[in-house]
């Protein structure tokens, strides 16, 4: 099977200069004159968009009553979220949802293929947000931010048997951790400071101790 690409991946907490552009639209959600995305977020077709952000509304009411794994994420938070810190809006092709502690969860409306997608993308963003409010991350730590994005990368489902076949990565031999380990990797290269040798560096450096912690599940879901 031929490679596909590599999905979008989750924007780096409050450093990736998306989420500059997400808060600044978060923002303008709650003035009586919203300014517009940039283009690059949005589309040309209105009714799309529309349709997109209906779909990605239903999907994540759903889920957050009724996904097993989304639930028990969230009632494990400390501080769990409300309803507004879960935001659905288009965002740039490479990223399908972020973490941002001043905002909440951003879900890409446009960059979702599924629930299943979805599903995965929340989960991701709850161990974010789960790991937050336990350790106190500092994101600006290349590890400590590697740390978090094994984590979520395990935890989440994104490293499916299944997933990574429809990706084009076929292997049997360690699979979910090579699959943790390239998407933690990737993840990490978003973030201006850890790009590079120092995202490899920064994954292999916390691997063992992180891709052993599967807090708040006892074993890998």
């Amino acid at each position: 099977m031929a490679a596909t690409p590599e999905e979008p991946t989750s924007a780096p907490p409050e450093t990736d200069a998306a989420f500059t552009r997400w808060r600044n639209a978060l923002s303008s959600l709650l003035t009586p004159s919203p300014s517009p995305l940039l283009k690059d977020e949005t589309t040309d077709d209105p009714s799309k968009t529309a349709k997109d952000h209906e779909r990605c509304e239903k999907w994540k009411e759903y889920l957050l009553k009724n996904s097993p794994v989304i639930t028990f994420l969230h009632t494990s938070l400390p501080a769990p979220l409300t309803p507004s810190h879960f935001v659905c809006m288009p965002c740039p092709p490479t990223i399908s949802g972020g973490f941002a502690p001043s905002i909440g969860i951003v879900l890409c409306q446009n960059r979702l293929v599924s629930q299943r997608h979805l599903e995965d993308t929340l989960a991701h963003e709850l161990v974010h947000v789960y790991d937050h409010e336990t350790t106190s991350v500092k994101w600006d730590s290349c590890e400590q931010y590697a740390c978090s994005e094994i984590r979520a990368a395990s935890l989440s489902g994104e490293c499916r048997f299944m997933r990574e076949v429809r990706r084009g990565f076929v292997g049997f031999n360690k699979g979910h951790q090579s699959c943790v380990k390239r998407r933690a990797t990737l993840a990490l290269s978003h973030v201006p400071q850890c790009q590079g040798v120092l995202a490899e560096d920064a994954v292999r450096n916390v691997w063992s101790r992180c891709f052993a912690d599967t807090a708040p599940f006892d074993e890998i879901y």
